[in-house]
């Protein structure tokens, strides 16, 4: 996925996942995977900062089921809701949680299938 970065502020914002800093004026793009993205923690600690935005483009050979969903900054502890039939494939998401709205309760990616707190494959 494209991930583009955008800073601002008027200084240059350190991201610690990158790196490297976001200049002001010129947005960073780079190339991660869904899951890369969503274990980006300085990423997203300068999202619900307000220093920068970012967005998420995939590439041609991504679906739109591998699309991470981006942190949501007004509450940025909810977690990334699919339904049973919308979620990713587990495989192209491995060891990540999302909310199932439609048994409303958490799933967690094993790497090759999703599973409930108890381990039982959902």
């Amino acid at each position: 996925m494209q991930l583009t970065i955008t800073n601002l502020t008027t200084t240059p914002r350190y991201i610690r996942d990158l790196y490297a800093s976001v200049q002001v004026g010129t947005p960073t793009v780079i190339q991660r995977t869904a899951a890369q993205i969503e274990a980006m923690i300085g990423l997203q600690e300068a999202v619900v900062a307000g220093d920068v935005s970012y967005s998420v483009t995939p590439s041609a050979t991504e679906t739109s089921s591998q699309v991470y969903q981006a942190l949501d900054v007004a509450n940025p502890d909810k977690l990334p809701s699919y339904t049973t039939g919308g979620r990713p494939a587990a495989a192209s998401v491995p060891l990540s949680t999302i909310w199932n709205s439609t048994t409303g309760i958490p799933n967690f990616s094993n790497g090759a299938a999703w599973v409930d707190a108890t381990g039982a494959v959902v």
